[in-house]
């Protein structure tokens, strides 16, 4: 059976127990909700423009450089300097085969012209020398044949003249 005073002892530590976790968990509750875990922001709201379509002006007050994302650095191969004629504008778009520069080339080709005609002459030297070179070639061939005959011309001569005329001349001078 139970008795008035088992009932209190039972009661007891529930309550206490119930008072343990009960407390900080009403306390977060409190403080929460309080200290603004829980409710909205008291910011004040922000204030702005209404929307429109129009030119966007950017101004910015700042020390630094600006640059592109994406760039190319265009460098010429030409020799010593020349003059722009024409360049596009900056910021144009353009796609491949589009000329966005033109450089002058007066110089460029009056060098061309210069080294096209020291080309011709050079070449025309060449013909000339190598003509000259056959020439005397042939003329070597021809003196050395007529060398070769009269060689030949004198060696009939000394033949002719110790086999024949020799005698005959020594007679005549006895």
């Amino acid at each position: 059976m139970s008795t008035p005073n088992s009932k209190s002892n039972k009661g007891l530590p529930r309550l206490a127990l119930l008072a343990l976790v009960g407390l900080p968990i009403g306390g977060l509750i409190y403080f929460g909700v309080r200290g603004s875990w829980l409710r909205e922001s008291s910011a004040p709201p922000i204030q702005g423009a209404t929307v429109q379509r129009g030119p966007l002006l950017i101004s910015i007050v700042a020390r630094g450089d600006l640059s592109a994302a994406d760039s190319a650095d265009l460098r010429s191969e030409v020799e010593g300097r020349t003059a722009i004629l024409s360049l596009v504008p900056e910021g144009t778009r353009v796609e491949a085969g589009t000329v966005v520069c033109e450089l002058d080339a007066t110089a460029l080709i009056e060098k061309r012209f210069q080294q096209s005609i020291s080309l011709r002459n050079a070449e025309a030297a060449f013909v000339k020398a190598k003509q000259n070179f056959e020439i005397q070639q042939s003329q070597n061939r021809s003196d050395i044949a007529k060398a070769e005959q009269k060689l030949e011309f004198a060696g009939m001569d000394l033949d002719k003249y110790t086999e024949g005329e020799r005698a005959s001349m020594l007679e005549k001078a006895k």
